[in-house]
């Protein structure tokens, strides 16, 4: 929005900077997150279909309350989605959902950092804000789940692409083996524009 120089963009905030340990990727697996400074809590209903480990318990669903929002706390796994999911949107009546055109501007924020095979290379771009890597470390078990997928004939592939019928290590939003977050990749460089504010510690209670 702030790239429209004739329009004054505010982003409010209910958090405010984010703790030092957020930049190393899956430190806070060791870290207290019931810190209601970073996290908000919101409580779910028993799911039917999916969650089937907290079946008849429900749960807690964590949000991130800092700058840079969930994508600050999270577990920062790169999945695009399905890209029949993206046709079914624009069939449906939603113009410009198809996976072509979304295709475009997955590319346009991607830094890919991993390796690419040729059939992939259209799929994949460099350059842009966001890093994407595959996870750098991999358990043993890692390898045999991959063996044991293409012993049933299911190939190792990178399911960012229009292949997503396989087996992958999964892809993070990190550079250099550090978190990216959204803040990282838009807001903060955003704040370079003089009609872009950002104001944190601010909870929205009503729109007018």
């Amino acid at each position: 929005m702030a790239e429209i120089s004739e329009w004054d963009v505010l982003v409010l905030e209910a958090g405010g900077q984010p703790p030092a340990f957020a930049k190393v990727p899956f430190l806070h697996f060791g870290t207290d997150f019931t810190n209601t400074s970073y996290v908000n809590y919101y409580k779910k209903r028993p799911q039917k279909y999916s969650e089937q480990f907290a079946k008849n318990i429900g749960g807690l669903y964590m949000r991130g309350k800092v700058i840079g929002g969930s994508g600050t706390i999270n577990q920062m796994m790169y999945h695009r989605g399905i890209p029949q999911d993206y046709e079914n949107w624009a069939t449906q009546g939603n113009p410009g959902w198809d996976y072509k055109t979304v295709l475009k501007y997955f590319k346009k924020t991607e830094d890919y950092q991993g390796p690419l095979k040729s059939r992939d290379a259209p799929f994949r771009a460099f350059g842009g804000p966001i890093g994407v890597e595959k996870v750098s470390w991999k358990p043993p078990v890692c390898r045999v789940a991959i063996r044991a997928g293409e012993e049933m004939g299911l190939a190792e592939v990178d399911y960012n692409t229009d292949t997503t019928i396989g087996s992958a290590i999964f892809q993070l939003t990190t550079k250099n083996r550090e978190r990216v977050t959204t803040a990282d990749a838009f807001l903060l460089p955003g704040l370079r524009r003089r009609n872009l504010k950002l104001q944190i510690n601010s909870q929205v209670i009503k729109l007018n």
